[in-house]
């Protein structure tokens, strides 16, 4: 094998591995705890995170920035729904029955892989789970803007 074929197979080796992927995470308190879920195993920061990410939809800005408004903005995914997580395990549909609706809230990331086991996470925006629909192999949710759980909220403040 030649050198340049050898550099030309490392080099488009580590650009396969460079493409960015998402994670989320979901923080359903109490004894379910953090659930972390990605488009395959891996650990980041010492947290696992469990490969059942089928689809991550389309990521849309619902409300743009501007004065005296939220910036809103609404992402969809869908996720494999074995019977994974916790213990006793359970269906991800399982963990959230009986939570109210946006009673979960998730943090959506944007990784980049930086070297063999480095990658550089950023937030790219937080959210509240809004469960959609669930079959024993699949489930989809809506990921709306945490911003937006407060929105059609009468808030006021006392003046003295």
């Amino acid at each position: 094998m030649s050198r340049s074929l050898v550099a030309a197979f490392t080099t488009e080796k580590n650009l396969l591995w460079s493409h960015p992927f998402c994670t989320v995470v979901f923080y359903f308190g109490g004894a379910v705890g953090d659930i972390y879920v990605g488009e395959f195993d891996h650990t980041i920061g010492g947290n696992a995170h469990k490969g059942v990410g089928l689809d991550w939809g389309e990521y849309r800005s619902v409300v743009k920035a501007a004065d005296g408004y939220f910036q809103a903005h609404s992402a969809s995914c869908r996720l494999i729904n074995h019977a994974i997580f916790g213990s006793p395990v359970k269906r991800f549909s399982d963990l959230y029955s009986g939570i109210g609706v946006e009673g979960v809230e998730a943090d959506i990331y944007l990784n980049f892989w930086r070297g063999q086991n480095d990658i550089l996470q950023q937030l790219m925006f937080a959210a509240v789970m809004r469960p959609g629909e669930y079959d024993p192999e699949t489930c989809s949710l809506e990921l709306a803007s945490i911003s937006e759980k407060y929105l059609d909220k009468e808030v006021s403040f006392t003046i003295d």
